[in-house]
């Protein structure tokens, strides 16, 4: 499918999402047009949900903040560069795409998603599209065990889906070393190694 077609599918999600595309040497950067992008479809990582709005289209993950530089310095130039990257819970309101999960304590997102299964059926049912609009047979990378054990938890998606976890990137372990720990986690589930 045409990296356009697959842009404009998603547009709706722009806020929420974005994809691991850098300019140049720049953590924050996002110059490039959907005339420009080159998808990668062969993989979705997925966090918990946004921990602040993003003014820009397709801002999130590229913020300047230390978990956003890791997953810079940890996927720009390989095998993964070009995919899509989103929150599972996008929205509080359980029938609508307006209220953003705004929050950095992954304990009270996962909670409240928890005793509330209508956010969680929504959000899942938002994911699905987005699977379905990139493909599906995409491997998802989940960054944490909060959006690990969201997505192992639907039988739907953990059937469809080969789900692999990830450290959170907001770790305070460095990029070094994080970066050291996922290769060894790609190693073992027979992806592509982000090191040498």
């Amino acid at each position: 499918m045409a990296s356009n077609t697959i842009i404009d599918k998603l547009r709706d999600y722009k806020s929420v999402s974005s994809w691991l595309l850098w300019d140049d040497d720049n953590p924050k950067g996002l110059s490039w047009t959907k005339e420009e992008l080159d998808i990668n479809d062969k993989y979705v990582f997925v966090a918990l949900n946004a921990s602040f709005k993003t003014p820009d289209e397709w801002g999130s993950f590229h913020s300047g903040r230390r978990g956003d530089k890791n997953i810079y310095f940890v996927f720009k130039g390989t095998d993964y560069e070009g995919s899509y990257i989103t929150d599972l819970i996008k929205y509080k309101d359980s029938n609508g795409c307006s209220d953003v999960f705004e929050d950095s304590d992954s304990k009270t997102v996962f909670q409240t998603v928890m005793d509330n299964h209508e956010i969680y059926n929504r959000n899942i049912s938002i994911f699905e599209k987005e699977m379905e609009s990139i493909n599906n047979k995409s491997t998802v990378l989940a960054f944490g065990n909060d959006v690990y054990m969201m997505l192992k938890f639907n039988p739907n998606i953990n059937k469809k889906y080969k789900i692999i976890k990830l450290p959170h990137f907001s770790s305070r372990m460095g990029y070094k070393k994080y970066r050291k720990e996922v290769n060894k986690i790609l190693k073992n589930n027979g992806l592509p190694t982000i090191l040498g």
